[in-house]
């Protein structure tokens, strides 16, 4: 009885600490308390951690006093090193290139609670990304010529992760303490409110009842929970856990159901209103603000969920599957009745982001008519039940979010140290020759290299310093490259041999992931084409384009998608061969480089395997009408 008791307590003293955690972070912006934030944020968020993530040894009772031991140790460095940075960071900075003892031992106290934590919340792979960062820095005497430097000595070292505001607590940590923050109790709020089960309903009312209904309702619930969750493996694991067992009863195997859903679940990371972290530091790194990223998304995000939309209609339509049988469907009007003030937030997110407010503001503006509408509409007593869920699921959603961009921080101070990013661009320019499509393929591959195993916002931290050089060199537009980026580092959560989501997506279904993900890159294979849309024809992201360039981009590149996906599929009303998908492809594929030559080209080849296809269904239809009149 005791060790119950004690186990819920725990359990309270953690939601209390939690439930301040977020209090703090709504407070400090308010009161421009923004200097001290960053340390004081990875303090809170790391002690938070060692409470949510309890070091396990083994060796029984010794083993689990050795752990405590452990775990107390690391909340007291968070404590000191937070109380030591954030008491006064901007002094702090002026030690940098004449650190003291203290700030040395501080530092490396910093950099160990941090890998630590990491790997509790995320695994080794960050760890092992920063570990191999750490060493180069080190050893780079030692390395090969084209990658050698003179090699940095521990005060250097450690004055680039900790006191320069490159380091750990680096932009990235401060866009997790304060927009990411904001946007996750919004999400947090209307999750607690259940909107997650109405956007599922209503994908399957919409949806369920033709070809394919129960993969295309994870394909539209798992866009509206992405779009505010911004993860794509919680976004399997919540919508998923509904969505996977409907398909699997429709007639599909649990593997492509499961790689349905992890397709479905991350393009939630590339779609407005809020996509995720990733986005809020992109927005900071360029200097536009979230309303534009959000704003230059929209089109990309659409195109991915319609490509993936075309691939499942028309497999769908080639293997027989059925819709949801013997699942009862909501009328859609009793839906509406029941959570029409949940969506009244969200167009006001939409609102305020195409009126392009602040990320802060927009959000804020977001949250506090969530919050009036939750009190009126359920009620005082289940509204403040409701945000109090809300502001403990906030803070233990964020901890892997800002362990991951503190872990960065540590990648990103040794690449500004070494200069690697300057050899970088050099090693992909002379591989790439004169060829940009060589130079963005090869810029994709090492986006995708450096994602596996990371959650996109460290995927997207660490390659971008990286890639974008290699990208401006060619000519492209700084918010085209971001988004270049970005895009890849959402993609690497499904790109085998390490796919987050796929996995995640696979134990729902009970089902093995042998690490080779062929069903995920087929169903989004459109995906990895897109970036190439907008580094060609900038247009798409709309940002400083004309209308009617936009609509020519979003066109064609709506064409090349569609034709891309219905040769993945292998079907146009009726099956077609290996000769017909092949020009589909190519034809979709030329639509990339939005040239007069390449558009005409390309048309050309899909109107040829299509357009007889499509005269031919219309005139059955007209047959089909005349029969019937």
């Amino acid at each position: 009885m005791v060790p119950a008791n004690a186990a819920k307590w725990r359990g309270y003293a953690v939601s209390a600490f939690a439930i301040g955690t977020t209090i703090v972070h709504l407070y400090a912006p308010v009161y421009g308390l923004w200097a001290s934030l960053r340390p004081v944020s990875v303090a809170l968020f790391t002690i938070l951690g060692v409470l949510l993530f309890p070091l396990r040894l083994p060796g029984g009772q010794v083993g689990q006093l050795a752990a405590r031991a452990i775990d107390a140790a690391l909340i007291a460095a968070a404590a000191v090193v937070g109380y030591y940075a954030g008491s006064d960071y901007n002094e702090l900075q002026l030690h940098s290139g004449d650190l003291s003892t203290t700030d040395i031992v501080l530092g490396i106290a910093l950099a160990a609670t941090v890998l630590e934590l990491t790997r509790r919340t995320l695994g080794f792979g960050m760890v092992g990304l920063a570990i191999a960062a750490l060493c180069y820095a080190v050893f780079g005497q030692h390395m090969p010529m084209v990658i050698a430097h003179k090699g940095a000595d521990l005060p250097t070292l450690v004055d680039y992760i900790f006191i320069l505001p490159e380091g750990v607590y680096g932009l990235p940590v401060g866009v997790a303490a304060t927009y990411v923050i904001i946007f996750v109790l919004f999400g947090s709020l209307l999750d607690a409110c259940g909107a997650g089960r109405y956007f599922i309903e209503f994908a399957k009312t919409l949806l369920g009842r033709t070809a394919g209904g129960p993969a295309k309702m994870a394909v539209v619930s798992s866009a509206f929970m992405g779009s505010i969750s911004g993860s794509a493996v919680a976004n399997v694991v919540t919508t998923g856990t509904f969505t996977i067992p409907l398909m699997v009863r429709s007639g599909m195997t649990p593997r492509a159901a499961a790689a349905v859903e992890a397709c479905a679940s991350t393009g939630g990371l590339i779609l407005p209103p809020v996509m995720g972290a990733a986005a809020f530091v992109m927005g900071d790194m360029l200097g536009i603000g979230y309303s534009n990223v959000a704003i230059a998304a929209a089109i990309p995000g659409l195109l991915y969920y319609l490509a993936l939309f075309v691939v499942i209609h028309y497999e769908s339509k080639r293997d027989g599957l059925s819709g949801i049988v013997g699942e009862a469907i909501v009328p859609i009007g009793r839906l509406v009745r029941e959570s029409w003030w949940m969506f009244l937030p969200i167009l006001v997110l939409f609102l305020a982001i195409m009126q392009q407010m602040s990320a802060m503001r927009s959000a804020g503006t977001a949250l506090l008519s969530l919050i009036v509408l939750v009190v009126v509409v359920q009620g005082p007593r289940r509204g403040l039940r409701a945000m109090v869920e809300a502001l403990d699921n906030c803070a233990r959603a964020v901890v892997p979010v800002m362990m991951a961009c503190a872990c960065a921080g540590i990648v990103i101070g040794v690449i500004l140290l070494t200069g690697i990013g300057l050899r970088f661009t050099s090693i992909v320019l002379s591989l790439a020759g004169d060829s940009k499509f060589l130079a963005l393929f090869f810029t994709m591959i090492i986006t995708l290299i450096l994602g596996m195993g990371l959650p996109a916002t460290a995927s997207y931290i660490t390659a971008v310093t990286l890639a974008v050089p290699v990208l401006k060199t060619l000519g492209v537009p700084p918010l085209a490259s971001h988004m270049f980026v970005l895009y890849y580092a959402a993609l690497s959560a499904i790109t085998p041999p390490v796919a987050l989501a796929a996995f995640a997506a696979c134990g729902v279904a009970r089902t093995r992931y042998s690490g080779w993900g062929g069903q995920e890159v087929r169903l989004g294979i459109s995906g990895y084409v897109i970036p190439f849309f907008f580094c060609y024809g900038t247009p798409l992201l709309i940002i400083g384009s004309e209308p009617g360039a936009i609509l020519q981009a979003a066109v064609t590149a709506t064409l090349g998608v569609f034709s891309v996906g219905v040769a993945v599929a292998g079907f146009f009303h009726t099956r077609l061969s290996p000769l017909q998908r092949l020009p589909l492809l190519a034809g979709g594929l030329m639509l990339v480089d939005p040239h007069w030559l390449t558009d005409t080209a390309g048309l050309a080849l899909i109107l040829v395997v299509l357009g007889p296809r499509v005269l031919r269904g219309v005139q059955q239809r007209r047959l089909r009408a005349g029969a019937d009149a």
